[in-house]
């Protein structure tokens, strides 16, 4: 037993953890004294877990407990078998719905015994002992760490990596599981991937889940929230009961994630669950933020994400269906099959795979484009004349009214953009005309030197943050950017509404301004109507 003076105790009260044995919990906002049996204990590196499990370190730390890096101890002391990861419950939470839960969770992962769950090890509760579940350690960390410090995946990544999950989630819902709680911490990676190769993945953390098998009931009262606010789907904020939608809205937040770096709405947890809802539901369907990349490749995966993450449960596709969508993206450029006579049809959200073909794979594992398929057998000579000729026709005249609409309509200003000429696979940016082009580096660095921050125009508002946020005046926000430039926090200068002001900050997170300065500055920009 380590000295108490210097090892780390939790108070039961509030879990505040801390070094030495004191006579109040540290934690102001509580100051509990020390109770009769004294602080709850956090096991040090070195020690033993039931007699059985050399503590190696700490992974993490949560609402129920505790999570160890371990190796199983022989009869004579010498460590045995694979690195595990042991959960050890709070001893104030060792009873009740939390025990409920552990015990619940082992009874899933034991019964699903699938190559992306988490692999079950045992489950422990007898007296003097804090409960404790058992299970492999994964030894790549979670799919959150990962892109945080190896940056984003490749679309053929994401598409594989999300895959995975989907796999893991038809298999729960085969049993009546509901995950409710995917999130890139909860997915685990077996170990770190080389370049641009595929990491295999695992589900963890089914402490939440609905059950409605022989594993007994939900432990949630009806109406209530669990989850977490970035990655849930809309019916969740309404406190409706999840069900496997529910788990796909989420594999296609966890999707987004592995493509853009953050939530699809950072600042859920913050808002009001009615003021989130609507906010989600404005940004829906999802379109990625990615020049880079083959344009059809992009349009398949917006394809599935729209699939996926429609508003209302009953819209979207099956586990089974996007885990097809993907295994196509993962292995090359999805193409639809046609039918006889058929021309430019094109595969729907959910279509089973055996209804498309994929092309010959990339010669690299980066999204460059594949090598064409090969061409069909060419009609006689006159008849593809012919065509080509009536095709170049209907081209000319059709290109000849668009170029008429989209002049008249710039001149008059009745429009800024023109998205439905070109192909969803390749986004265009809108600039308002009130708004001028993008400042210089130089313009950013010169506005964060000013007393005020700056007072810049920029092209920030091509996001659409007035249409979306609804504002009808000229907004000022200040931005803390960061050495490369992208947006670390926003704050309106002015007074908003809360739901406009949420909006706005919402809409500039993740985006960025050229920098020249390896330093993070404050600058103030200026959102127009």
């Amino acid at each position: 037993m380590a000295d108490p003076a210097q090892r780390s105790w939790y108070c039961g009260r509030c879990l505040s953890t801390f070094v030495g044995d004191l006579e109040s919990c540290p934690n102001l906002a509580c100051q509990e004294r020390r109770p009769e049996g004294g602080w709850g204990a956090l096991y040090e590196a070195g020690e033993i877990i039931d007699r059985r499990y050399r503590v190696i370190r700490r992974l993490a730390t949560g609402g129920a407990g505790i999570t160890y890096l371990v190796r199983e101890i022989a009869s004579d002391g010498t460590e045995d078998g694979p690195e595990l990861a042991v959960k050890v419950l709070w001893a104030s939470r060792d009873h009740g719905a939390y025990l409920r839960r552990l015990s619940q969770e082992a009874q899933i992962l034991q019964e699903l015994d699938h190559p992306h769950i988490v692999v079950y090890r045992g489950f422990v509760h007898r007296t003097g002992e804090p409960p404790y579940l058992v299970t492999r350690f994964e030894h790549g960390g979670s799919l959150h760490d990962y892109v945080r410090q190896h940056g984003l995946l490749g679309l053929r990544e994401a598409a594989g990596t999300v895959r995975q999950v989907l796999e893991a989630l038809e298999r729960a819902h085969q049993v009546g599981v509901i995950h409710r709680d995917l999130k890139p911490e909860n997915v685990l990676l077996e170990a770190l991937p080389e370049p641009g190769r595929t990491p295999v993945v695992r589900v963890a953390d089914f402490g939440i889940a609905k059950v409605a098998t022989s594993f007994g009931d939900t432990l949630t009262r009806a109406g209530s929230f669990l989850g977490t606010p970035q990655y849930a789907a809309p019916e969740q904020f309404e406190g409706l009961p999840p069900s496997r939608a529910t788990d796909v809205f989420a594999a296609g937040a966890l999707m987004w994630f592995c493509l853009q770096g953050q939530p699809l709405l950072p600042m859920a947890s913050r808002l009001d669950p009615e003021d989130a809802r609507d906010l989600l539901i404005q940004r829906l369907p999802a379109r990625l933020r990615r020049p880079d990349g083959p344009p059809a490749l992009v349009l398949a995966l917006e394809e599935a994400l729209s699939s996926a993450m429609a508003v209302e449960p009953e819209a979207r596709c099956s586990a089974r269906e996007m885990a097809s969508m993907l295994e196509a993206v993962e292995s090359g450029i999805p193409r639809p099959r046609q039918e006889p006579g058929s021309l430019g049809d094109t595969a729907g959200p959910g279509t089973p795979l055996s209804t498309w073909t994929s092309g010959p794979p990339v010669r690299s594992a980066s999204d460059a484009d594949p090598s064409p398929a090969p061409a069909r057998a060419a009609p006689p000579r006159r008849r593809v004349l012919l065509a080509a000729l009536a095709i170049l026709a209907l081209l000319s005249i059709a290109c000849a009214g668009v170029g008429l609409v989209a002049v008249g309509g710039y001149r008059s200003g009745s429009f800024s953009t023109l998205p439905w000429l070109i192909s969803r696979g390749t986004p265009v940016p809108t600039v308002p005309r009130s708004v001028s082009p993008p400042q210089s580096a130089a313009a950013v660095e010169a506005a964060a030197a000013s007393e005020d921050g700056g007072a810049i125009q920029t092209a920030i508002p091509s996001l659409g943050i007035a249409a979306a946020c609804g504002l009808t005046a000229p907004v000022q926000v200040d931005l803390v950017l960061e050495a490369d430039g992208r947006v670390r926090s926003a704050r309106p200068v002015q007074a908003l509404p809360a739901a406009v002001s949420a909006c706005v900050v919402s809409r500039l997170s993740g985006t960025s301004l050229p920098r020249t300065r390896a330093v993070a500055v404050t600058v103030r920009v200026r959102v127009d109507p």
